[in-house]
């Protein structure tokens, strides 16, 4: 349900607001807060990877402008770019093979088996942080640079960003609204688990979050901007 990330939303906003007002500002200060974050993992999983990926989006932006800035930029996006590929590659392989997960459980019960204990129950988290300390932010550098640097054309696909909101927010309601139509007809699960029917729902999910865009949030997006642009005068 989207509720909740909306929610987490607007506390990170409020959080981000109030570091600002104390000053606490620059890629430094979004990656010290997003690495202390770190430890709400194990209190609220929701709010600790709004906050860790809020900031570090952040301290992202930072590092891409130092790296655009400097002489030796293009190397550097072309490093990164591989790395990306890189991880991205033991991501797969770890999914269908279970590759790190079966070392670092080896590695952990070969310590000691409070070690190993521990990684039992916390495997999930670690495997999450590693994702979003390092495979996140090398997929984000890397694409951020391809275009800045390397002269790549990903504004072309700016269009699924505007709409990624409006179709969040609707995916849901359209898959209650499938599960009542399936309980009136009497509908099966095998009649959706098909390449046609996960084509058509997200025809029709992003065509809704086009209409929804261009009719209401774009619309809000220029009123609250002239509304603010007022008030500042």
């Amino acid at each position: 349900w989207p509720s909740w990330s909306v929610s987490i939303e607007v506390l990170l906003y409020c959080i981000f607001v109030a570091l600002c007002r104390f000053g606490l500002r620059g890629g430094w200060w979004s990656l010290l807060v997003s690495v202390l974050a770190i430890p709400l993992l194990w209190w609220d999983e929701f709010i600790a990877r709004g906050v860790m990926g809020f900031f570090l989006g952040g301290s992202l932006f930072a590092v891409t402008e130092f790296v655009v800035a400097r002489s030796n930029a293009k190397t550097v996006a072309r490093g990164l770019c591989i790395a990306a590929f890189a991880v991205w590659a033991l991501v797969v392989i770890d999914c269908y093979f279970s590759t790190l997960h079966n070392a670092a459980y080896w590695i952990a019960g070969h310590i000691s088996d409070a070690a190993g204990e521990w990684y039992i129950g916390d495997s999930d988290n670690v495997f999450l942080l590693l994702f979003i300390y390092t495979v996140s932010p090398l997929t984000i550098l890397a694409l951020a640079l391809h275009e800045r640097v390397l002269g790549g054309k990903w504004e072309r696909f700016s269009l699924l960003g505007d709409v990624s909101y409006s179709t969040y927010m609707l995916h849901f309601p359209m898959q209650l609204s499938l599960a009542l139509i399936a309980a009136h007809f009497a509908l099966t699960p095998a009649f959706f688990e098909n390449g046609i029917a996960l084509a058509m729902f997200y025809i029709v999910l992003i065509g809704l979050g086009l209409l929804s865009f261009n009719a209401f949030e774009r619309p809000m997006q220029t009123l609250l901007r002239k509304i603010a642009t007022s008030r500042n005068r």
